[in-house]
């Protein structure tokens, strides 16, 4: 099996999602396949480019079209193909990240793929060329299956005479709400500058994006998910910039002459409340606070 016939599937359902359910229901795979078979490199580059179809491309319509199990369906082998979409990210994160044996997530992976290799090449891990050709052709093969399976699933949802509308309509649905990256950025910076703050727009949301795309695919049909999810993002910029103290407290201390103690928390509170009402810089924020709690009469200066 290689790559040309794995490319050529993916192509088929693309042109079947198009047509069918909606334009850019599968999207490009963004990064370079495999230029050759029999090597470490071909299958790095291959695991990559599965990966990014599997969970990227295809991340909603994929999933989808693997969970029905519509009539004459084989059971067993949807959940073979359920099972190669979790080989691959189990591969692409054993080969791209720092996995350590005394973590139970990490060695739960790590065994995973050493199991897959197995019965790739009779290797726990691929040595030389002919173990790497092996591990190719078996992956190009497993995800070849997936990827035609989902074709003929298309297939299946359009031909139905009953629960044809309901699939599609539902697949579209989610479709919709499956928002880039780069929306959720631009409504937190938004959310940001209404606070009058800056934020790294991306590393906030990198930590947050899998609960959002829940969180959006369980609104109702009738919501306005703009709004909604506006408010929810409003709700944790300003729960963010609430848990983060503008001074830190040993600075607070030092500038105010505390001692540890109940008047630190006072001191803690009244630095929230200062910055909250718009004191920015460290003079004028220190100032306001010392005033707030009236240092001055209570240390008898």
């Amino acid at each position: 099996m290689n790559f040309a016939d794995l490319n050529a599937a993916v192509s088929d359902l693309r042109h079947a999602c198009d047509t069918q359910i909606a334009p850019g229901a599968l999207a490009e795979v963004g990064v370079r396949g495999p230029a050759g078979t029999a090597d470490e490199a071909a299958f790095l580059r291959l695991t990559a480019w599965c990966y990014v179809l599997l969970y990227e491309a295809g991340r909603t319509s994929i999933p989808f079209l693997l969970q029905l199990c519509l009539p004459g369906s084989d059971a067993k082998r949807v959940e073979a193909h359920r099972t190669t979409r979790g080989h691959v990210q189990a591969l692409r994160t054993w080969l791209f990240h720092s996995l350590t044996s005394n973590k139970d997530h990490d060695l739960a992976i790590s065994k995973a793929v050493s199991q897959w290799f197995l019965t790739a090449c009779r290797e726990t891990s691929p040595q030389t060329v002919d173990q790497w050709g092996s591990s190719f052709e078996r992956l190009c093969a497993d995800v070849l299956l997936l990827v035609r399976h989902c074709t003929t699933t298309v297939s299946a949802i359009v031909a139905a005479s009953e629960d044809r509308e309901m699939l599609l309509s539902d697949l579209r649905r989610r479709l919709s709400r499956e928002w880039p990256a780069h929306k959720f950025d631009a409504m937190v910076e938004d959310s940001a500058s209404r606070l009058g703050e800056t934020i790294n727009a991306k590393a906030f949301r990198e930590r947050r994006i899998a609960d959002w795309r829940l969180f959006l695919a369980a609104l109702a049909d009738d919501a306005d998910i703009e709004i909604e999810m506006e408010r929810l993002i409003d709700g944790e910029v300003a729960t963010h910039f609430r848990s983060i103290l503008p001074i830190s407290t040993r600075e607070l201390m030092d500038s105010l002459g505390l001692q540890p103690g109940p008047i630190v928390k006072e001191a803690i509170d009244a630095l929230r409340r200062v910055y909250e009402s718009g004191s920015r810089g460290r003079h004028e924020i220190i100032a306001a606070v010392r005033k707030e709690l009236q240092l001055d009469q209570r240390i008898g200066t």
